[in-house]
């Protein structure tokens, strides 16, 4: 699909993801399409007299510059897209290589929390909350 104005394709990635194909367009242009993006979903969209809102988070790579195949600039689009949902919805980011080292950790992180539930390696622990004017347990956290 293409915009209006002929400015781009359009393809569904999967789930909520699109992908967005813009020829010949450098970092400026890449910033202009995106506010452009983050602005026409500003306002709710109405279907069935019913109030949707959407919340883009836009992850850019350029070519060359990011990546000489279609494979590597998605995969880093897609990593830039996670960081710019890290920063907050109606958000864009460009891919950096330092990303990487971002998202490695991440996902390390998340692979040892999920391997550690899985193996019931999480102990709780309570700490009791005492009155400080009499001593006495008012009640626990955890």
């Amino acid at each position: 699909m293409v915009d209006k104005d002929g400015f781009g394709l359009v393809s569904r990635q999967g789930g909520d993801e699109f992908i967005i194909l813009l020829e010949n367009v450098n970092k400026i242009k890449a910033v202009e399409a995106a506010q452009r993006i983050l602005l026409e979903f500003t306002q709710p969209l109405v279907v069935n007299n019913q109030e949707f809102f959407v919340t883009p988070s836009i992850g850019i790579s350029l070519y060359p510059t990011d990546g000489f195949d279609e494979e590597t600039l998605i995969k880093n689009a897609d990593t830039a897209m996670y960081q710019a949902k890290e920063r907050g919805k109606n958000n864009f980011q460009f891919y950096s290589s330092n990303l990487n080292g971002i998202s490695v950790r991440k996902m390390e992180l998340e692979n040892g929390l999920r391997k550690a539930l899985e193996n019931h390696q999480f102990i709780l622990h309570y700490q009791p909350q005492l009155s400080l004017s009499t001593g006495e347990l008012v009640g626990i956290e955890a």
